[in-house]
């Protein structure tokens, strides 16, 4: 069974990785602020300990003789038109192996399939959330996967028709922020301002703050897939999100 948080002195956060590292959303009690940190571990230590994290990185890795985490397989269905958007998720070894080349190698021998240069880009990143997690066995119970476009679909009540890389899409989607959140508005865009694109991209700023509003409704959340889902580490694979909250 799952559970959620109650405490009202919770300090709900949102993370999406960028080109410096990982762009912060917090919001503890009615303060809404943002940072940028170079690594995971710099993030966790400047949390309170009553936290609950929603990340866009994926927690627990495919197993051998799986086509693809359950997770993943829900999420694409849930985003006709954005399922591109959900990266595959390699094997454990292929995270951990020294070039790309390697790594394909070794999860085509793990689960029959190469994945895209695209998903290696990001290989590091899955790195220290599995060593976090690894290292901090007390994140389990306070880092969630989560999925920025499956987010803004369930408050948008359908996927979102831009591209987030483009200006429109950026806009929609401060827009559908702002549906649910209006006064978060002049947060975000001072992040948007004062962030440089070299650190992090506005996408990125706007992502992590979609990821906080979800996270900040925990009697909201719905579960990808509803029943948890262990990978052979006990990292549990699953995605969380909130659907339209008006």
């Amino acid at each position: 069974m799952q559970t959620t948080p109650t405490e009202h002195s919770t300090t709900y956060v949102g993370i999406d990785g960028c080109k410096s590292g990982w762009f912060v959303a917090i919001l503890q009690g009615e303060q809404l602020r943002f940072q940028l940190c170079q690594t995971l571990a710099e993030v966790d230590a400047r949390l309170p300990r009553h936290s609950i994290v929603f990340i866009d990185m994926p927690i627990g890795f495919i197993e051998p003789g799986e086509a693809q985490r359950q997770c993943d397989r829900l999420a694409r269905q849930a985003l006709p038109g954005r399922r591109g958007s959900v990266f595959p998720v390699p094997c454990r070894q292929a995270v951990y192996a020294d070039d790309y080349s390697t790594a394909c190698g070794i999860n085509a021998a793990e689960i029959g399939k190469r994945f895209p240069i695209q998903t290696w880009h990001i290989v590091p990143k899955m790195r220290e959330v599995h060593q976090l997690l690894q290292m901090q066995p007390g994140c389990h119970g306070r880092y969630y996967e989560s999925h920025p476009e499956l987010v803004f679909a369930g408050f948008a009540q359908a996927p979102m028709a831009e591209l987030k890389s483009t200006v429109a899409g950026q806009q929609a989607r401060l827009a559908v922020i702002a549906a649910q959140v209006p006064h978060w508005l002049p947060v975000i865009e001072q992040a948007l301002s004062e962030t440089l694109k070299k650190h992090a991209k506005p996408d990125d700023i706007i992502d992590a703050f979609v990821l906080l509003l979800a996270a900040s409704q925990p009697k909201h959340w719905q579960f990808l897939p509803a029943v948890a889902d262990p990978d052979s580490e006990g990292l549990n694979r699953q995605i969380v999100y909130a659907p339209w909250l008006n």
